[in-house]
């Protein structure tokens, strides 16, 4: 940023990655535009705007409402967090939209921790100074580099409790660390790979697969508008993957084909596939599984 930037703001100042923005803009001089009475489309080209803030639900929707004339704007950095962006949305937006598209990662508990920038290592972000990352075993023993395990994060801005929530506080400080609640592993020169929640994590037949890896193969292969995959426990308790996409047009039998020839290089066993109207997210872009879950006992009944 400098003095000429203008940065639209999009979310409330109560949101860490916001204020950080916001506060850095006025830092060196550039400005901060608040548009209510326009479009965000329109509010880039009417005001200049050269930084934005866009969730990854946000993006999604930005770009598919983008209009045919649209003029790409001749510099424009686009800063995403909240969830991971899926790479081929990355690169549409880059030939559409953006000159720059910068994914954040981390929480209102401990500020910023790393960043990726567009033409760097698909995946892993580099980490910020004043933070300390470091990946985790089930016992908190300190994992080698490239291994994946639990991430805990300590930064110089990190808050250390919850007001008036001791268990939480317990649960996810400890120590003097913060434990964010996801999986990834560390690479040479303070690079991040965050692979996915905790909780997120797909077990199938032993093996311990990322959605969001087995999601990003399938958008690039389809070039639908969204997919979704998770598991279900069929009755002799084996976790079968399912995947939903949104926007097919063609045939049944080429929909498997295509997810099929996608998911070659995974032994992920017997999967099922189904088209849905969308995919449920919530305000930051991040799949509700549990939600999906429910779609495939209505698909089956």
């Amino acid at each position: 940023m400098t003095w000429r930037s203008r940065y639209l703001l999009t979310l409330p100042l109560k949101t860490a990655g916001s204020f950080i923005h916001a506060t850095a803009s006025i830092q060196v001089g550039a400005r901060v535009v608040l548009e209510s009475r326009a479009s965000l489309i329109q509010a880039l080209g009417d005001h200049g705007i050269t930084h934005v803030t866009l969730l990854p639900a946000w993006f999604r929707q930005v770009l598919r409402d983008l209009p045919a004339e649209f003029e790409k704007p001749a510099d424009l950095f686009v800063a995403s967090f909240g969830a991971a962006l899926p790479q081929p949305l990355k690169e549409e937006a880059l030939a559409r939209l953006a000159t720059d598209v910068v994914e954040f990662y981390g929480s209102n508990e401990v500020g910023f921790v790393s960043s990726t920038r567009s033409g760097g290592k698909p995946g892993f972000g580099t980490v910020w100074p004043g933070a300390r990352v470091e990946i985790v075993d089930q016992d908190d023993r300190v994992l080698p580099e490239g291994t994946q395990g639990r991430i805990r994060v300590r930064t110089d801005a990190m808050v250390e409790s919850y007001v008036d929530d001791p268990p939480g506080s317990a649960r996810m400080f400890r120590n003097g660390w913060f434990y964010p609640g996801d999986t990834g592993r560390m690479a040479a020169r303070g690079q991040l790979q965050v692979i996915a929640r905790e909780d997120d994590l797909m077990n199938i037949g032993g093996n311990k697969v990322s959605p969001i890896e087995l999601e990003e193969r399938i958008l690039r292969s389809l070039g639908v508008a969204d997919v979704g995959v998770f598991t279900v426990q069929e009755p002799m308790g084996v976790e079968e993957l399912w995947i939903v996409v949104v926007g097919w047009r063609d045939s049944d039998a080429e929909l498997l084909e295509r997810v099929t020839r996608a998911l070659s290089n995974h032994t992920l066993g017997r999967f099922h596939v189904a088209k849905v109207p969308r995919v449920p997210r919530t305000s930051t872009g991040k799949i509700q599984r549990h939600l999906l879950r429910q779609i495939a006992t209505q698909l089956v009944q």
